[in-house]
């Protein structure tokens, strides 16, 4: 494994067009430089094991307007303003649930049974902050302190892990996948492409120059922006004169790299398409993960909720449409966020940290249904959703039967399984 400091990776990502270029980057959760996977030189050798595939929403996903008791006439009192209409929803054809139509994709799918809505998911005792909750959910033990991951746990379990057989797409590797011995890595570039021609010898003199333009820097260290960002920012930069590189439109690069691709909507389903393609290039990889944020929805939520779960519907359907035919029955897709919404509608046309939600569980070889009982409205626990489901049992499954690995030993026990795989 190579070693690299951040000042050398911003040098190295600016002048290796070749890298860029004919492969992904991918680093361990230091941010050490690990391997560039090339996906055109038919040099992987393909796999036929079963894949993970783990995306997160983060902020809480409302699950009382993605999974809709429509017809309950509970559901429109409790959720006033925030009701969805006849027109925003689609039958399930079961339980008199229905499906929010921003779900359109995932809807098709439920129809070919293909997916597993797993109702009133969290954990005993809920706790309504997302560090915490979400710190639970990845740890997948209520003990707070553990300080390993569910997959990580899983990943100690094999013989011989290496830096492939867990990935994570995006800017950071999620604790989840934090074992004690091993972790999944990390993949900074999210589409091989040549880095733009305007990074000629000028420019990469300014980048190479790190103690002058301590805000570059910066970019790196507070978000370790993906390349194609960073290519992005440089090359609006260098538009023009390159004697415009002045430290304060450098600062300008700072704040507009954010976290890379998977903080904003759009770059879920870039990050989806990715995943297909390592798995259709035969990548050795058991587990990915990819995220999306924007699902805390305290005020207007009737504005961005929809839009949310469309960019979430439009990344799944972009991780199954890429997949070769002879790969989609390998891969088996969780989505989970870290708690619901509360029942009732607050003042700012929003809804604030609840409790149980609804989690999906997608695939050729899942077993399609609702499972777990949906919380009843007549039955809330201070406005909020009983748990009806213990989210390990999810897990427990998706290690035993995806995995192939020790459910008990990676999640400290015994949970009932549910059958959907």
């Amino acid at each position: 494994m190579t070693s690299i400091s951040r000042r050398k990776f911003l040098a190295l990502g600016a002048s290796s067009a070749a890298v860029a270029a004919s492969g992904y980057l991918l680093f361990d959760r230091n941010h050490q430089l690990i391997t560039k996977i090339d996906t055109t030189s038919k040099s992987l050798t393909p796999s036929n094991h079963d894949v993970l595939v783990i995306f997160t929403l983060y902020g809480g996903n409302d699950g009382l307007n993605t999974i809709v008791p429509f017809s309950d006439p509970l559901y429109a009192q409790l959720r006033g303003p925030l009701a969805l209409s006849s027109s925003d929803v689609t039958s399930l054809g079961k339980d008199n649930l229905y499906i929010n139509n921003s779900l359109s994709n995932l809807g098709k799918l439920w129809h070919q049974n293909k997916v597993a809505i797993v109702s009133g998911v969290s954990y005993p005792n809920p706790i309504l902050s997302h560090f915490v909750s979400m710190d639970i959910w990845q740890s997948g033990s209520v003990d707070n302190t553990v300080a390993t991951g569910w997959i990580g746990r899983y990943l100690d379990q094999l013989a011989k892990p290496t830096p492939t057989t867990a990935i994570s797409i995006g800017t950071s590797v999620p604790p989840l996948t934090f074992g004690e011995k091993t972790s999944a890595s990390s993949l900074l570039s999210t589409s091989p492409t040549p880095l733009p021609p305007v990074l000629n010898s000028s420019a990469l003199g300014v980048i190479s120059d790190q103690s002058k333009y301590q805000g570059m820097d910066s970019i790196y260290s507070a978000s370790i922006a993906d390349l194609l960002t960073l290519d992005s920012d440089l090359s609006h930069l260098f538009a023009g004169s390159t004697k415009s590189t002045t430290p304060a439109t450098i600062g300008e690069i700072s704040a507009q790299a954010g976290g890379g691709a998977s903080s904003y909507s759009a770059g879920a389903s870039k990050d989806a398409a990715t995943i297909a393609s390592l798995i259709n290039a035969g990548i050795d990889t058991r587990v990915f993960t990819f995220s999306m944020s924007g699902f805390d929805t305290h005020v207007n939520e009737a504005a961005t909720h929809k839009s949310d779960l469309k960019a979430a519907d439009d990344a799944i359907a972009s991780l199954f449409s890429n997949l070769d035919s002879a790969n989609r029955g390998r891969v088996t897709l969780l989505v989970y966020s870290e708690f619901g919404r509360r029942a009732n509608v607050n003042g700012g046309g929003g809804t604030d940290h609840g409790t149980a939600s609804v989690s999906f569980v997608v695939g050729d070889n899942v077993k399609g249904g609702i499972y777990g009982e949906y919380p009843p409205l007549s039955s809330l626990i201070d406005d909020n959703l009983k748990v009806t489901t213990d989210f390990r049992s999810i897990y427990a499954p998706l290690i035993d039967n995806v995995l192939q690995g020790d459910s008990k030993s990676a999640l400290f026990g015994t949970f009932p399984a549910i059958s959907f795989v």
